[in-house]
């Protein structure tokens, strides 16, 4: 379930509303044969594999149409979310939850240990690249190359200062 307040720069005023469930939810892992329609997403990483994967392997992409709900003439630039709250459900009782950031440093083998059990979950923006976007890609678009890293067509990012956007599939590395 997302929770967002969103503001409208340019009107002044707060929009609170929930979003249940998304739109469309997918697992965006490379070898997932049943995109969009697999009940279960598993999230985890292949640093430090053998393998050609992206740090962050196995991904959920949730997708929320918000037209209905939130007047969508205005620029992006025009709204500034003040708070977003996700509800996930994990599927495992082996899997320890951890509402702590864990610096880089403690993913790599020679770097200080992590002072609690697990890795938190990471909530991202997503691009997409070779010609998909957020209409066309959804719960069944191509993943991509599964054994490359950085091909993937659909990724996770994170925003610059300057407001540009950053792949950040492999910032472990």
């Amino acid at each position: 379930m997302l929770f967002c307040i969103l503001t409208p720069v340019l009107l002044g005023g707060a929009i609170d509303h929930v979003f249940s469930p998304p739109t469309f939810d997918r697992w965006n892992y490379g070898f997932n044969g049943a995109p969009g329609s697999r009940s279960v997403g598993s999230t985890f990483s292949a640093f430090g594999s053998p393998y050609p994967f992206d740090n962050r392997d196995g991904q959920v992409l949730l997708g929320f149409v918000t037209g209905d709900s939130i007047d969508a003439l205005w620029p992006a630039s025009a709204y500034n979310i003040t708070t977003c709250t996700i509800e996930l459900a994990i599927a495992s009782d082996d899997i320890p939850y951890d509402p702590t950031p864990d610096t880089w440093s403690t993913h790599h083998p020679d770097g200080p240990t992590d002072s609690d059990a697990g890795r938190p979950t990471i909530v991202s923006g997503a691009a997409f690249r070779n010609g998909w976007d957020s209409w066309s890609f959804g719960e069944d678009g191509a993943f991509g190359k599964a054994m490359q890293s950085g091909v993937r067509n659909c990724y996770p990012i994170d925003f610059d200062v300057d407001g540009s956007t950053r792949d950040i599939s492999n910032n472990l590395t």
